[in-house]
């Protein structure tokens, strides 16, 4: 799944229900993670793959936190908090790590991406 190519290189016209990086991981999640019956989801998600995966978390909730492991954020947007619930926190606090640039020693904790 890459939603930064949501248009036809060669016509530039968008792809039909992947129109915003939004609807195309979405679109991607429903009709071919979910409907494959996966049990054991790892993520990696990477740059605006935070966003998108902001995007699941909401619009498929029950199936998400039922199935996805484990999740690897890459120099990404963050997710927003506030739109979770407390498991939701924990769930991210427990399984969730984020990845970023910087010039301090291999394995340094920098900072949470969820709190509360």
């Amino acid at each position: 799944m890459n939603p930064n190519y949501n248009r036809d290189p060669e016509t530039n016209l968008q792809v039909p229900l992947n129109s915003t990086m939004a609807n195309h991981a979405i679109h991607v999640w429903k009709y071919y993670v979910r409907s494959a019956g996966f049990k054991n989801i790892l993520i990696i998600a990477h740059s605006a793959g935070g966003f998108c995966l902001e995007k699941i978390q909401l619009k498929d909730s029950k199936f998400f936190y039922e199935n996805v492991k484990k999740i690897a954020i890459t120099d990404s947007m963050v997710i927003n908090k506030h739109l979770l619930n407390q498991s939701q926190k924990t769930f991210m606090r427990e399984n969730c790590v984020h990845y970023i640039k910087s010039k301090r020693d291999l394995g340094t904790q920098l900072r949470r991406v969820v709190q509360g």
